[in-house]
């Protein structure tokens, strides 16, 4: 490869032939031979030349962002995306010695495992709430152009298991994940002893969404029996969350439209799942420091406090931070840093080991939580709403808005939830000892490809092009957009799946 600085092989001949001198007269040979030592000299001068350096080429033209844009709308399948959670569910050193017992206390249905100890008709009871989401179940052929022309997403409950502990706080972790990401859920109950509820999803392909195939039906067994299991080993252990824990699953028809992930009906399940006065809105990566149920518990008030004001519209902010360095490095010092005091926080962040949740990144997503603040505060402060701010936060079961479920995959689901909270009038409140913190795990694909139509959406927009509104990006940016517009006028309302909109006004938890 030729060295930044030095001429190409062809001219440096020419220019030799022209200059070098050499008789008419000589050989061939002994031409080459003296052409070859000048090159040598040439091109070996020292590199301080006089002469600055060639610039580097320009690069080239980026193709049209309709182009690149197509390119990923008509993508076929993600199989990394699929075959990762198929080989979770057929991982065999997870499956050996696998047991269906379940501990003294807690109560489950899982109908494909012939599973069914809820003490039914007792309430609250796990199989009322399974039972009212799937009377709601419609199957639906669902292809990636029906979910963008904002076809809700048909979701079906396989199986409930609810943890016997007794915790006695009033505060719910509210979460959702992929099966395949229960590992990340243990950590995250771990960080927590108070009640969770979750529910963890498995995306299904065949020709018909009804009836379930032999094939599917296996997989949704295999995943009930890792549910089964995960569940008994964390209602084991005495340290870990009080866990409530659904399976949902979903049918596609297209394969490509697996990648629409539906976050916001998964969001609403573990909400209606919930039954303290609070629910502390969180995604599986985030571990909940032990700050905050050590207030819960001390009997100081700050319970008392937390509900009066969460039932006047007060959104608990819970400051977010994440780790630096390499993905096991950085899980596992999220992993002591929940386990330790602010001040342990606060003296990771000033050894750059630790700092805002991607104030690298998107700044403006967490940069209104005012962390310089935070690190001195003693007392709870009142912070503004700033334009995509999306803090996880701790709010009234019952009066905060829910989640708008056309909001698939990734991006924009839980920024318009907290511009809607911002547009019906409530105040965000920081808390000064309790934070969050990101654990850390590699990219799913699903993400990826949102950065990459982020990008062509961007670039279209920048070099005047029509955007892609069938895209990720795009798609959830004209339901932003438009949610905004609403809020401006006050009269946005966030469109609810047909379970929680029929189930949050038949269940006994929710009666109250």
């Amino acid at each position: 490869m030729r060295q930044p600085g030095t001429l190409p092989p062809l001219l440096l001949v020419i220019l030799l032939l022209m200059c070098s001198g050499i008789p008419a007269s000589a050989s061939i040979a002994s031409t080459l031979q003296q052409l070859a030592a000048k090159a040598m000299s040439f091109s070996s001068k020292p590199k301080n030349s006089p002469y600055p350096p060639r610039p580097p080429p320009r690069p080239p033209r980026p193709p049209p962002a309709v182009v690149v844009a197509a390119e990923i709308l008509n993508q076929t399948s993600d199989p990394k995306e699929v075959s990762a959670i198929r080989a979770f569910l057929n991982d065999q050193r997870i499956l050996r010695n696998k047991t269906l017992a379940l501990p003294k206390g807690s109560k489950a249905w899982a109908p494909i495992l012939k599973v069914n100890s809820t003490g039914y008709p007792l309430e609250p009871n796990p199989l009322r709430l399974a039972n009212c989401i799937n009377e709601r179940y419609v199957p639906k052929n669902m292809t990636w152009q029906r979910a963008m022309s904002d076809d809700l997403a048909a979701v079906a409950i396989a199986g409930v298991w609810w943890s016997g502990k007794q915790r006695n706080v009033p505060v719910t972790l509210v979460t959702q994940s992929s099966v395949d990401r229960l590992p990340q859920l243990y950590s995250q109950c771990r960080s927590w002893k108070g009640p969770l509820s979750a529910v963890v999803y498995l995306g299904l392909q065949q020709e018909h969404a009804d009836p379930l195939t032999e094939e599917n039906l296996s997989l949704i067994k295999r995943a009930a029996t890792h549910v089964t299991d995960f569940f008994a080993d964390v209602e084991r252990d005495e340290s870990a969350c009080k866990l409530d824990i659904m399976l949902a699953y979903e049918v596609f028809v297209e394969r490509k439209a697996m990648l629409l992930y539906p976050i916001n009906v998964l969001r609403n399940y573990a909400r209606l799942q919930a039954r303290t006065p609070l629910v502390a809105l969180v995604d599986v990566d985030m571990l909940m420091s032990s700050a905050l149920y050590e207030d819960l518990v001390s009997g100081k008030g700050f319970s008392t406090m937390l509900m009066e004001k969460a039932r006047a519209k007060t959104a608990f902010v819970l400051p977010a931070f994440e780790t630096y360095g390499q993905t096991y490095e950085a899980a596992a010092l999220a992993d002591l840093l929940a386990s330790r005091d602010k001040q342990f926080m606060i003296d990771s962040v000033a050894k750059d080991i630790a700092g805002p949740f991607d104030s690298k990144r998107f700044a403006q997503g967490h940069n209104w939580t005012l962390f310089d603040r935070w690190y001195k505060a003693d007392k709870e402060y009142k912070v503004m709403y700033g334009h995509r701010y999306e803090p996880w936060v701790v709010v009234d079961r019952s009066v905060a808005p829910w989640h708008d479920v056309r909001f698939r995959g990734y991006g924009q689901n839980k920024i318009v939830h907290i511009a809607h909270m911002n547009a019906t009038g409530y105040d965000y409140v920081v808390l000064p000892h309790a934070f969050i913190i990101h654990r850390a795990h590699q990219h799913t694909s699903v993400r990826l490809r949102l950065v990459a139509s982020k990008t062509v959406y961007d670039t279209a927009k920048a070099m005047r092009q029509p955007v892609d509104k069938q895209s990720i990006y795009g798609h959830t940016k004209m339901l932003f957009d438009n949610a905004q517009f609403w809020m401006a006028q006050g009269v946005f309302k966030p469109v609810l799946d047909p379970a929680t909109a029929s189930c949050r006004g038949k269940l006994s938890w929710w009666k109250t």
